[in-house]
């Protein structure tokens, strides 16, 4: 999303932008006042908690486990673009332009990377929170991130279960296989998904376009829109799915008859509240 502050607004009601992107705004105007250093790369290399010192001087380490350490990663974060990928082994890499409070925790199986509001200093319309960019090996089965502002990108992950919050920015699943589940809550933002195989998708957005192209999608899956765009562009042909849309204002556009295919195990309940809906396949005649 590159500036944080500025993602998905142009098809947002401007009383929504008001007041999530203001309350965002206020929670961080209150913390204390001071200068935004330098952007730092940070690379952490322990297996404890890792926190800067109370200084503010920004810290340079690094930070690795093998594969076989966990299986699972849960990622707490206040504002910062978050990009997972594959890799042989967990790699966190953050590159962060204010005074931080960031700590990583390995427990029980499960690597914990939490990048919190409580010392950033100085917001401005133009702050970038940072980034933050980790690699994923095929051990890890679960992700899960809770963040307020920033894009998240997921790449080549193929695990079991997807749970992604997040109050303002952009949502990207590319060339994913998620066995399980996969759940996406999105207030202010888009959602896409690219070239992945998903089951039960569970996608819910305040305001913002869902995207679902080249996927396949099975067991049972719902999609909610209140204020957006819901296009499908599905993988598969339309006796793999059983689908119902519902769009209350706006206009449904589909290459066939729905109600021609009933029988699938594979479900698709769409709801738009107030936006278009459209159903295709990209190798679909």
């Amino acid at each position: 999303m590159g500036k944080l502050t500025k993602a998905s607004l142009v098809l947002i009601p401007f009383g929504i932008v008001v007041s999530i992107v203001g309350g965002v705004i206020m929670a961080m105007s209150e913390q204390p006042s001071g200068s935004v250093d330098e952007c730092v790369e940070t690379h952490i290399d322990v297996t404890e908690i890792v926190q800067p010192e109370a200084s503010g001087e920004m810290v340079d380490e690094e930070l690795n486990f093998a594969q076989n350490e966990a299986d699972s990663i849960v990622i707490n974060c206040t504002a910062a673009n978050i990009e997972l990928y594959h890799s042989e082994n967990y790699a966190i890499q953050s590159v962060y332009s204010f005074e931080k409070d960031f700590a990583v925790n390995h427990e029980d199986g499960v690597i914990y990377v939490n990048y919190n509001k409580e010392k950033i200093t100085d917001f401005e319309p133009d702050f970038d929170g940072g980034d933050i960019s980790i690699g994923v090996p095929r051990s890890c089965k679960s992700i899960k991130i809770q963040c307020n502002v920033g894009d998240i990108t997921v790449e080549e992950f193929m695990g079991k279960c997807i749970d992604i919050s997040i109050d303002c920015g952009n949502v990207s699943i590319n060339n994913c296989n998620v066995s399980e589940s996969c759940k996406i809550k999105n207030t202010l933002g888009n959602v896409s998904s690219f070239n992945s195989q998903i089951s039960n998708l569970d996608a819910k957005l305040i305001s913002g376009n869902l995207d679902i192209y080249e996927t396949f999608l099975s067991g049972y899956n719902k999609a909610g829109v209140d204020v957006g765009n819901a296009e499908f562009t599905l993988d598969g042909y339309p006796s793999d799915y059983s689908i119902k849309a519902n769009v209350k204002v706006g206009e449904i556009e589909c290459d066939y008859n729905l109600d021609d295919y009933t029988n699938s195990e594979n479900t698709i309940d769409i709801s738009v509240l107030a936006g278009n809906c459209s159903i295709g396949y990209y190798d679909y005649d």
